[in-house]
């Protein structure tokens, strides 16, 4: 059996730290206080990531960005292409370490990480394939999601009546960052 690690940037309205921690939004952001430089752009962009509360303004301007040292394990991940009939990989048992937070204006947030997993030969392949087209999408999926939706994988179908490899639910840490995509996509 063979490992892979995935490193991974995402950036995304500040609501995926709420799949972290629940405590690490409202530590890093406030709401714009008098007096601060209001900006428009962003706060159309906050309205439609979904920050409803307002959080969108630093609260600590000189932190930068910070590591999170928990490891969280037992992941499922998914790979796929942007095609709909691409191959998807699913990675089980996968470790996502080396989480650094980077908070920025406007209610965005810069999310690094690495899933760690063991691969089949066949699906290293397609990974490297999947790596040079470069568009993916990559899909966490934590483990109370994974046994719950462990016994109905294999009658769940899609729209077009094709079974889905999707997971049934998302992992917190990137369905937001996915409505965000699917919302500039729509645009």
């Amino acid at each position: 059996m063979l490992a892979v690690d995935l490193s991974l940037l995402l950036a995304g309205p500040n609501t995926i730290l709420d799949g972290i921690h629940p405590d690490l939004r409202a530590s890093l952001y406030r709401a714009p206080a008098s007096g601060d430089q209001g900006d428009f752009v962003n706060d159309q962009k906050a309205k439609e990531s979904g920050i409803d509360d307002g959080l969108v303004a630093r609260r600590i301007s000189c932190v930068s960005s910070f590591p999170i040292a928990q490891v969280f394990e037992n992941y499922e991940v998914t790979v796929r292409g942007q095609l709909k009939r691409s191959k998807s990989i699913k990675l089980i048992d996968a470790k996502i370490k080396g989480l650094v937070v980077r908070a920025l204006d406007g209610g965005t947030v810069e999310v690094s990480l690495k899933a760690s997993a063991e691969v089949e030969p066949d699906d290293l392949a397609t990974l490297g394939k999947l790596h040079l087209i470069g568009d993916i999408r990559l899909t966490l999926t934590p483990p109370d999601s994974v046994s719950a939706g462990a016994e109905d994988d294999d009658d769940e179908e899609d729209e077009d009546g094709d079974e889905s490899d999707e997971p049934q639910r998302r992992g917190d840490l990137l369905e937001e960052q996915e409505r965000e995509e699917e919302r500039a996509r729509a645009a």
